[in-house]
């Protein structure tokens, strides 16, 4: 449902903030793509890679009629549910959303989203939900990717994830998410394709799934999609 400007300004969800303007906002929510949420004048801004209590100096980068999105551009106050985050690509790349999270912190928020998705989309009313239970492994844990394949402005053939809110490929050699061997396989298939002159096109993706977990081995096939399919 969009909202004209005049009754945006009877609700009082309204701001004078324009792109490039700072503000100093307190993060209050966090959302299953790991966008924080401020507010400014009643008026939403998602902030990416931030945390609930971050108290927060954006830029604003995006306008819209209902919300605003920024970047920040420096941390007053961190909040405590922040750690230092263990992956070097993470800035850049798309392919997770809470590495900048406590283990604890990410499970309240996936915990907090089942409850929404009930009560808001599915209409349930005071639904007890039980606490979620935390993995024991929080790496390495992923049994499926799908990792595109393109190449860099010197020609080399590279691999990762979509960057967020793009289309444009994160290098990515080792993810924490998935098996190592997984990287590996991708490693090989980038060489094997440069040894025989084979060019990653624009819809180019590696397709890794691991069945079972004592599966050594691995088939490589070309099908009519370009699409590298590795299934164990």
């Amino acid at each position: 449902m969009k909202i004209n400007k005049a009754k945006r300004e009877k609700m009082g969800t309204t701001s004078n903030l324009r792109k490039n303007d700072k503000v100093e906002i307190v993060i209050e929510d966090v959302n299953i793509n790991g966008d924080g949420i401020g507010r400014y004048n009643c008026m939403a801004i998602f902030v990416p890679k931030s945390a609930v209590g971050d108290q927060v100096e954006v830029k604003i980068i995006k306008e819209a009629k209902n919300y605003l999105v920024g970047k920040v551009e420096k941390y007053i106050k961190p909040s405590c549910d922040r750690i230092e985050c263990d992956c070097s690509y993470y800035s850049k790349c798309g392919g997770c959303a809470f590495r900048h999270l406590s283990y604890p912190a990410e499970l309240k928020i996936k915990e907090k989203h089942v409850s929404d998705c009930l009560s808001r989309i599915g209409g349930f009313k005071n639904l007890q939900i039980e606490k979620i239970i935390g993995s024991e492994k929080i790496t390495g844990y992923r049994n499926k990717a799908q990792i595109p394949l393109g190449k860099d402005k010197d020609g080399n053939i590279i691999s990762g994830f979509f960057a967020s809110r793009s289309h444009n490929i994160s290098n990515c050699d080792n993810c924490k998410l998935q098996p190592e061997i997984f990287d590996d396989i991708t490693r090989h298939i980038k060489i094997w394709m440069k040894n025989n002159n084979i060019l990653p096109s624009i819809e180019m993706l590696v397709k890794l799934s691991k069945i079972f977990s004592t599966t050594t081995d691995y088939l490589l096939s070309l099908d009519e999609r370009h699409y590298i399919e590795v299934t164990g």
